[in-house]
């Protein structure tokens, strides 16, 4: 038999992040299409189908959260680490363009090659870190026996 607990903020977290996830995805993905490239969202098929999978994960969650599932919660909890660990990835890839046009090419750091660098995944990733820490301190409160 599965515990009822209420899971009012994790329901919320997850379709906040499930939407904005699932938008960037498709943003991503006709861009790629169209062949175009805007300011933080670049034309990434790849990335965007990555970003649509996150967001399935999310609503996921919201589903099994709304009908009361204990088991619910690992949703949002992996989505989120999810979220990290592509985010992580593409900040590791940001770097290391920067590294190769400043070290190799010989070019000047300046905000152009930041900004050109950047993606909207990137500066997700703080606010992803306080989400997980939150849900981490969520679980152990609730589950502690």
């Amino acid at each position: 038999m599965h515990q009822k607990i209420s899971f009012g903020l994790s329901i919320t977290v997850s379709i906040v992040f499930g939407l904005t996830y699932l938008i960037i995805g498709c943003l991503e993905i006709i861009l790629a299409i169209l062949g175009l490239n805007i300011p933080l969202i670049p034309h990434d098929f790849m990335g965007g189908f990555v970003n649509i999978t996150t967001a399935a994960i999310y609503f996921f969650g919201v589903k099994e959260l709304l009908n009361q599932d204990i088991r619910g919660i690992a949703f949002p909890f992996f989505g989120t680490i999810f979220g990290l660990g592509f985010s992580g990835l593409y900040l590791l890839i940001m770097l290391s363009s920067i590294a190769t046009k400043t070290i190799i090419y010989n070019e000047r750091l300046t905000t152009t090659i930041l900004l050109e660098e950047i993606r909207i995944e990137i500066l997700l990733l703080p606010i992803l870190a306080i989400v997980l820490l939150w849900f981490r301190n969520h679980i152990l409160r609730k589950f502690s026996y």
